[in-house]
């Protein structure tokens, strides 16, 4: 069987999609990439598959999806109230930062309290409290001066009780026990989104990833 033509060129632009063949009554294809599964985890990853309902057909191939595509999975997972954390994963050195970098100059305006982008990187690896190291410079890249008593998350967690922003964290830390600093966000600062890059995912229920490989 040969490939519909529209498998060569096309873009992907949701999670599974059906198409109709003119006015049959029947699906003609179903597409749908990611693994075996769709879940909300797999919008960007490669392996793309088209059944062919007509002729019984399967067709499988590896996509490359552009900078353009994937940044407006970003934008489409962050315009949705709803969604508060988006990780985009990826190897060291893969260009995550970049391109978290492009999408929070594009969603600049969109905020009442701005877009703030913090680097996490040389980030301590002996932190006895990494979360707390974490709130420490999320409060420095904010220009916030926290309290001198107490803990750096409370106090970072007051100033940001009320604010509308999006807070993208560059490099987040392997020191997976800091993730709590995002969760504490998560929970108590309701008008506060998170574009975060990272290795690995955070593993938070509130969280959408976005996979990276740097093509």
């Amino acid at each position: 069987m040969t490939e519909p033509e529209f498998f060569q060129t096309w873009e992907v632009s949701e999670t599974s999609q059906v198409f109709w063949d003119g006015s049959a009554a029947e699906a003609r294809y179903l597409v749908k990439w990611g693994y075996d599964c769709i879940c909300k985890s797999e919008i960007c990853h490669r392996v793309v598959q088209v059944f062919d309902f007509q002729h019984g057909s399967l067709f499988e191939r590896n996509i490359s999806l552009s900078t353009t595509s994937v940044l407006a999975a970003i934008h489409q997972r962050l315009d949705q109230p709803w969604c508060r954390l988006v990780t985009i994963v990826g190897r060291r050195e893969g260009g995550k930062a970049r391109l978290a970098a492009e999408a929070a100059r594009q969603r600049e305006g969109r905020y009442a309290d701005g877009v703030h982008r913090i680097a996490l990187t040389g980030f301590p690896a002996s932190a006895a409290e990494p979360a707390q190291e974490i709130a420490a410079r999320i409060a420095a890249g904010l220009g916030l001066a926290l309290p001198s008593t107490g803990k750096p998350l409370a106090g970072l967690l007051a100033r940001l009780k009320e604010e509308r922003m999006l807070l993208v964290l560059l490099d987040f830390p392997q020191a997976m026990a800091g993730v709590d600093a995002v969760l504490a966000i998560l929970q108590c600062c309701a008008g506060v989104q998170l574009l975060v890059t990272s290795e690995q995912a955070l593993h938070l229920r509130a969280e959408w990833l976005i996979p990276w490989d740097g093509n």
